[in-house]
């Protein structure tokens, strides 16, 4: 079973925004190739300010700028990198068209897995709410990257 975490650090200001993005996307971790990098309605390397920027056009500049979320696969599942991004790209499924999302599946350590930052800010216009991730929404989500892996396995 796989492990999905929403990191409780709330990510409210330019500055975590960036750490966030800059930590999501660090070569010691995702390798230097920039392989293990991807962005959903955004560029992997202009993450920041593509979310910033959306942000600013729907006037959305103060609290919550990203969630981070993790998923971390268990290691008897014998999947690999490449498995691992493309599990990640169908979570990020998940999320995109409606938001922006950054991941980086983190391929230079000993358990293999992948962070993502969702901005909260729907891309749609007319949509002035912001996404919110609680308790039932994660356990949703769980569900949800569970089918996704049970396709690998």
């Amino acid at each position: 079973m796989a492990i999905t975490k929403l990191i409780s650090n709330p990510c409210n200001s330019d500055d975590a925004l960036r750490n966030l993005c800059n930590y999501i996307i660090n070569p010691e971790k995702v390798g230097n190739s920039g392989r293990y990098v991807f962005g959903r309605g955004i560029r992997s390397d202009t993450a920041y300010e593509d979310i910033t920027e959306m942000q600013e056009l729907f006037g959305k500049t103060s609290g919550r700028r990203a969630y981070h979320l993790m998923v971390s696969l268990p290691d008897n599942l014998g999947l690999g990198s490449e498995d691992m991004l493309e599990i990640s790209r169908k979570i990020s499924d998940l999320f995109y068209p409606r938001y922006q999302l950054l991941c980086g599946v983190h391929v230079c350590q000993e358990h293999l897995h992948a962070h993502f930052a969702v901005n909260p800010v729907p891309m749609e216009a007319g949509n002035n709410r912001k996404l919110e991730i609680n308790y039932s929404f994660m356990t949703e989500l769980s569900q949800e990257i569970e089918k996704i892996i049970d396709d690998y396995t």
